[in-house]
């Protein structure tokens, strides 16, 4: 398994991202048919978040939270944050091969940004996913 992660894990600079990539609401997930993908190859560790978040819940509130998380690191660190996020970052043709690799992408990522709304405590994996929470991200790099 850890090869197949190694090999399709991917990660998206916050500054490509949009509202419409945190909502399920008249998009077919992933880009569109024949568009390249957000997500770009990125080596397990390389990556600074992990964003876990319901799809159920309401997309500007997510937006507006993860943005004010990346507003920050953006100040702090002084480069936009490199974040793994469902939609652009898992193979959308072949989901379900990518699926057990979750807990290693998990992994790979220096912390986890949990965007949590109404429904978010009640989805089995978000839930797992904080109890797999990644290794502490040092101060300064």
């Amino acid at each position: 398994l850890l090869p197949l992660a190694e090999a399709s894990f991917r990660a998206v600079r916050f500054d490509k991202l949009r509202e419409s990539d945190l909502s399920p609401r008249g998009l077919a997930p992933g880009p569109a048919a024949g568009a390249a993908p957000l997500g770009e190859p990125c080596e397990l560790g390389e990556c600074d978040a992990f964003v876990s978040h319901a799809w159920s819940d309401p997309a500007g509130a997510k937006w507006a939270s993860l943005r004010a998380w990346a507003e920050r690191f953006e100040a702090e660190e002084g480069r936009w944050p490199k974040v793994w996020v469902d939609r652009v970052c898992i193979d959308q043709a072949n989901i379900e091969a990518s699926l057990p690799c979750l807990p290693i992408f998990l992994a790979g990522c220096h912390t986890l940004v949990i965007l949590a709304g109404p429904s978010w405590s009640s989805r089995l994996w978000c839930v797992l996913g904080k109890s797999s929470t990644p290794r502490p991200r040092p101060a300064s790099r």
